[in-house]
């Protein structure tokens, strides 16, 4: 058809296939709708093969586990949707999902996602071909397959390598430069994706693989979103705040420490707010006036703290 319809989606477990939910209103509708098309494609591919010749990158990880070889048959990340590229259904791209993927930015990949769909409906961004779209979607797996914290998700070897190290290893300490390094890789790789959604310009919307923060980068640049990260090769200075902002998002929790004198009623939303500053403004966050456990909705957040 030609009209657009949206609507939610939900995963057959029996057929291992995605259905359009019946249950839920749908925001639109398409009386060409083909009928045949509300039951997705299941002839999709879930496990992978890495090349023969495949050499994971260096990084913290290297010295303790040396070059693990990949596992015959690889799972898929978090990041990638059996048979669905970039808002498309591989097999039938005039159909478009937003899909909720593993990200350390989950509102800002869907925004970014919702204005790519819009570029390609509006001819803002060239549509790739069927082998484009698999050429990418393998590229993406080659670049996760090099961080260690998404390829162990995807390589039982990799997972069983790391499971070896022990509770006492280095990498269960946040505060290890090593430890710090590695959460700062992945969130950098996020932030990318994002900027690979807006890249700005039709041509570039292929130059990039599928990725995290960087994947996400890509796509709002390809979609032409009004703020600009950079690229999915290099993050710009707004790119790097994002990244910053991010990582001490990941450390809130674990600035709890149970030793403290607030620990019988601290949460998460209690820590130091400093290190949270505006990409935008520059404006820093701002203490709650009392516990959070404790707020009322008519507590002013602007009030001095009192606790």
């Amino acid at each position: 058809g030609r009209t657009i319809m949206c609507a939610p989606t939900v995963w057959n477990h029996e057929q291992e296939v995605y259905e359009i939910d019946d249950d839920e209103d749908e925001i639109g509708y398409s009386d060409f709708l083909d009928p045949e098309l509300r039951v997705l494609d299941g002839a999709i591919p879930w496990f992978w093969k890495a090349p023969d010749d495949f050499e994971m990158r260096e990084n913290p990880f290297t010295p303790d586990l040396g070059d693990i070889t990949p596992s015959t048959e690889l799972s898929l990340s978090g990041n990638i949707v059996p048979g669905w590229y970039r808002t498309f259904l591989v097999s039938n791209p005039k159909m478009m999902y937003i899909m909720d993927v593993n990200s350390e930015l989950p509102i800002l990949h869907l925004e970014a996602m919702a204005w790519l769909c819009l570029a390609y409906i509006t001819k803002e961004a060239v549509m790739p071909t069927e082998e484009e779209m698999e050429d990418q979607i393998q590229a993406q797996l080659m670049d996760e397959m090099n961080i260690a914290y998404l390829r162990w998700s995807m390589d039982r070897n990799y997972f069983e390598a790391l499971n070896s190290l022990g509770d006492e290893h280095w990498s269960d300490d946040y505060d290890d430069p090593r430890t710090i390094a590695m959460n700062e890789e992945i969130v950098e790789y996020y932030v990318r994706t994002v900027a690979r959604y807006v890249l700005g310009s039709a041509g570039l919307v292929l130059v990039a693989t599928f990725g995290s923060t960087h994947l996400d980068h890509r796509d709002l640049k390809a979609a032409r979103y009004p703020v600009d990260y950079g690229t999915y090769e290099e993050l710009n200075d707004m790119g790097k705040k994002l990244s910053k902002l991010t990582v001490h998002n990941i450390y809130m929790r674990h600035r709890l420490d149970p030793e403290d004198a607030d620990a019988d009623w601290a949460t998460y939303r209690d820590v130091d707010p400093s290190p949270f500053v505006s990409i935008f403004s520059g404006q820093q966050a701002c203490k709650l006036p009392k516990p959070w456990l404790k707020l009322k909705p008519t507590d002013d957040l602007r009030a001095k703290n009192d606790r």
